[in-house]
């Protein structure tokens, strides 16, 4: 990665949270934003209405009869109850009834209801499209070797790296799992040169809205993301406590890869992410890794507004850092492209 105001270019991982998202310059004039947890149902209320957003009112219609209109609902808490109180029927084989049919229905519907969010996002954009300068900023200083984590699962920076990394970033190899179609719609390898002989690695940890899962492993590539149509509850990880990832095999591939390749840059950058306390699972990926193989890092760049966030986060890493770690705390998205 290159960092021209430090003077420094060292390979560099980079995790994206929510905040990353949320931040994104597409979203600046709008009267709604890519949703964070704790206001996943603000947003999409206000979006409901929309030509493209029409499939979220039954969404927000069940969490209000279910939950009552007076609780602030975040979209975790509502998923892990959904999916205990679908359990706990079944479980214990009660008649499971029409009303509880409807949790696994939410449940199933979830990567939809995504797609739903981003496309209604889409048509209130400037330009119609959901893209970022800043990601592709970003996209433009990252080198052959370095990885990006992402925690979201919208595709901002999948089309950043198709249009500003140019031979770096090849869709057919970056996501770390087997692509069987669709990589040549998220990659530009025109031009001179030569591409890259090792890409930017690009891992979804909790899964992408352009993959279509085959059910014998790996993924064919959505040209649209977030195109209309029948998805299968397996494309994400559902924002529930209890992360199964072991038990897929595409998504338990790329969290080894994500522990490996933390091991390795000497740059960690870290956009958006609040160290949530209720994701165990991240926060033992990034314990472990800073804690294994005595890597220490050099630089550790943390964009969040939230200071106690940034505090969080490196109590996490504390065993990566050492006196002589350049530890730099920024604000937002520009403060960081200021750097690059």
């Amino acid at each position: 990665m290159k960092l021209t105001k430090l003077g420094i270019t060292k390979q560099a991982n980079v995790l994206l949270g929510a905040g990353a998202s949320r931040g994104a310059s597409c979203f600046h004039d709008t009267w709604a934003q890519s949703p964070l947890d704790t206001d996943f149902f603000d947003q999409i209320d206000r979006l409901k209405n929309t030509s493209e957003g029409r499939g979220l009112s039954k969404l927000v219609e069940f969490a209000r009869k279910e939950f009552g209109v007076s609780e602030r609902l975040a979209m975790e808490p509502f998923f892990t109850q959904l999916e205990s109180l679908n359990e706990f029927h079944a479980t214990l084989r009660v008649d499971r009834g029409r009303r509880v049919k409807q949790y696994e229905k939410h449940l199933e519907n979830f990567s939809g209801y995504l797609a739903s969010t981003f496309r209604a996002l889409r048509s209130i954009c400037s330009g119609g499209s959901v893209e970022c300068e800043y990601h592709k900023q970003l996209a433009s200083a990252l080198r052959s070797g370095d990885s990006i984590i992402s925690y979201n699962y919208d595709c901002i920076i999948d089309s950043a790296l198709k249009s500003h990394a140019g031979k770096k970033w090849s869709a057919a190899t970056g996501y770390g799992i087997e692509v069987r179609d669709g990589a040549e719609d998220w990659s530009d390898h025109s031009g001179p040169g030569r591409i890259a002989n090792k890409s930017i690695r690009l891992l979804k940890v909790h899964g992408s809205l352009n993959w279509r899962r085959h059910n014998d492993g790996g993924v064919s590539l959505r040209r649209d993301p977030y195109e209309d149509g029948e998805r299968s509850r397996d494309e994400v990880v559902p924002p529930v406590w209890n992360k199964r990832i072991s038990e897929d095999t595409v998504l338990g591939e790329i969290w080894k890869q994500a522990r490996n390749g933390l091991r390795t840059g000497p740059i960690l950058v870290v956009v958006g992410y609040s160290v949530p306390n209720t994701d165990l699972l991240s926060q033992v990926l990034l314990r472990v890794a800073a804690a294994e193989g005595g890597k220490t890092l050099t630089h550790l760049i943390i964009v969040n507004p939230d200071s106690r966030a940034r505090r969080k986060l490196m109590s996490v890493l504390h065993g990566a850092l050492t006196n002589k770690t350049t530890i730099i705390e920024l604000d937002s998205w520009t403060e960081l492209v200021d750097l690059l």
